[in-house]
């Protein structure tokens, strides 16, 4: 099978290289071609058979070679990406293993920092409090604020942690002294208020102590009158009960009238809410017709736009670039350009 094939121990690599293939079929071309045959025989028909299935399976034998190292090819890349991953797999643990006391250190500091922030952003904040505070509670934010210390644990926020102590402790002292005076002038003003209320109280009990007197002088002449009156008292009940009939006819009709005229109110008002309602309806449409109107508006602005965008693109811009000088045009930073919508 192989006397064709002058190779005793073929290498694929070397086979296989650009042209490395050149010499080996010259050499079974060269081998084939020596042999003269005489076609006039059969011996000599059947040496021109064999030597061309000879040649079949040279070609046989060397596309078998190419095509077990095409199949051992083909394992290289699963075993140098294997190969690839176990080296970053490896390097990048050794990183992190590396890396592991800065990045402790690192997140140590802005934790620190952190922290440092949080106080300063608290000792910033101490004198917001609520308009009106009293006394007592400014006395015990001030006593915070005072007990707070500057010590080097700041670090690089001492000098602003300083200044911002300084900074809330004369707020909270001049809150503090403003309560105190406030709260002096409130208790002054209760003082002086319950002084007014007792003096009233004594000025009204003085007058229904008059009033008490002035009444039994008045019913002690009311009964020396009572029976001179009480002959003129009963034609008077005579003529009292005529005006009394007059008076109750007339204050039916008036009562009458004036349930008319309630009744005619009322009709009033019930126009008057349902022109309101139909005042608001009315302008319930008119922003809904605007705000139809602004979004055709807007949608026509937007087709008119992605046309614009649309020929620009056709002229070569991207369409990142044409909706940007689209926009610009739109937005009037382009000079002596308008759109038509």
């Amino acid at each position: 099978m192989n006397d064709l094939i002058p190779l005793a121990d073929p290498n694929p690599a070397a086979l296989f290289a650009p042209l490395g293939l050149t010499e080996v079929p010259e050499r079974i071309a060269s081998d084939a071609r020596a042999i003269v045959p005489d076609l006039r025989t059969k011996k000599g028909r059947d040496a021109i058979a064999s030597t061309a299935a000879r040649v079949a399976r040279a070609k046989t034998y060397l596309d078998g070679i190419g095509k077990d190292y095409v199949a051992q090819l083909k394992l290289l890349p699963a075993q140098v990406d294997a190969e690839r991953k176990r080296a970053r797999d490896y390097l990048d643990a050794l990183k992190e293993e590396v890396r592991r006391p800065l990045s402790e250190f690192e997140e140590a500091e802005r934790a620190r920092v952190a922290a440092l922030e949080a106080r300063l952003a608290s000792l910033n904040a101490a004198a917001d409090l609520a308009p009106g505070a009293d006394s007592a509670l400014l006395a015990a934010r001030l006593a915070e604020v005072e007990a707070v210390t500057l010590g080097e644990d700041w670090g690089a926020f001492a000098l602003t942690a300083a200044r911002s102590k300084d900074a809330a402790l004369a707020a909270l002292r001049g809150a503090y002294t403003a309560a105190l005076e406030a709260e002096r002038r409130a208790a002054e003003r209760v003082r002086m208020e319950r002084e007014h209320e007792a003096q009233e109280q004594a000025e009204r009990e003085a007058r229904i102590a008059q009033e008490a007197a002035r009444q039994a002088t008045e019913e002690a002449e009311a009964r020396g009158r009572a029976q001179q009156e009480a002959a003129e008292q009963r034609a008077r009940e005579v003529e009292q009960q005529r005006q009394d009939a007059e008076r109750r006819a007339l204050e039916a009709e008036a009562r009458r009238l004036q349930q008319e005229q309630d009744a005619l109110q009322e009709t009033a008002r019930a126009l008057q809410r349902e022109r309101e309602r139909e005042r608001i309806e009315a302008d319930r449409l008119a922003r809904e017709q605007e705000a139809l109107r602004r979004a055709r508006d807007r949608e026509h602005a937007a087709q008119v736009h992605n046309a614009v965008a649309a020929d620009l693109c056709a002229l070569g811009l991207s369409l990142d670039e044409a909706r940007t000088v689209v926009r610009g045009i739109a937005t009037g930073r382009v000079g002596r350009v308008a759109i038509t919508y």
